[in-house]
Formats: structure tokens, C-alpha cells, sequence
């Protein structure tokens, strides 16, 4: 009876932990400043004050392949601004439109970029990793 007793705890307890991680979500923030991942491998550490929205991005070797910044400005749910790189290979600069998924009300998902011009700028999605798991 003791043996089967717990068993069944055993079970359940187990049941629960599985339960709670695949109910686990990630919550987004209501903020454009946060650590984000693009689709080109980089980390972009965003910052927002105001309504002007800095960036560093970093190739995923911590820059050494390349490194970028960013200057814009936030207009509803886009930002557009100038990027330079400024280490790593130097040539590539121009212009961005990006498009925030989700709202700064609401919760940021990420972000993706809708035009721009200019070389040598790989990234078109950025999102926030999850850590709530």
C-alpha cells in the first residue's frame, strides 16, 4: 500500500513539473530597450530614451567579425534611423526602417526590418530570448 502510495506522488509530482513547462511562456516587456538576437547571428543591445532608440550589434564571436551602431528614431510602432559599422569590416553603413512586433503598450516581441538602404547590413528579425523557462 506504502509502495503504491508512492508511486502515485511520484507520478503526479512528475505530471506537474511537465505541466508547468509547457504551460511557461515568455512575457513580453512593455520596453523597446532590451538584448536582442537577430537572424544574423548577432546580439544588439537596444536602448531607448525618448524617442531616440541606440544600438550596439555584435557578430556572435563578440564582435570580432563585426560590430555595429545605431541612431534612430521612434514613430508610433517604426523606428528609422543611420547604422555604421565601426569594427570588424568597416564599409558597411546606410539607413534602417524597422517595424516593432507587438507595442511598447502591449509587449515587445521583437522587431523586423521593412526598408532601408546602404551595404552590408544582414539582419531582418530580431527577438528577445526567453528566459522565463
Amino acid at each position: 500500500m506504502i509502495k503504491t502510495l508512492t508511486l502515485c506522488a511520484t507520478a503526479m509530482l512528475a505530471l506537474l513539473a511537465i505541466s508547468s513547462q509547457a504551460d511557461a511562456q515568455c512575457v513580453a516587456p512593455k520596453k523597446l530597450t532590451n538584448k536582442y538576437k537577430a537572424n544574423d547571428g548577432g546580439t544588439y543591445y537596444v536602448r531607448r530614451v525618448g524617442n531616440t532608440v541606440w544600438w550596439l550589434g555584435e557578430s556572435a564571436d563578440g564582435g570580432r567579425t563585426w560590430s555595429n551602431v545605431f541612431r534612430g528614431t521612434l514613430n508610433g510602432n517604426t523606428f528609422s534611423g543611420d547604422w555604421a559599422d565601426v569594427a570588424g569590416n568597416f564599409s558597411g553603413r546606410g539607413t534602417l526602417i524597422l517595424q516593432i512586433l507587438g507595442s511598447i503598450e502591449t509587449g515587445v516581441h521583437g522587431f523586423q526590418r521593412v526598408g532601408g538602404s546602404g551595404s552590408g547590413f544582414g539582419g531582418q528579425r530580431w527577438s528577445i530570448p526567453c528566459n522565463d523557462t
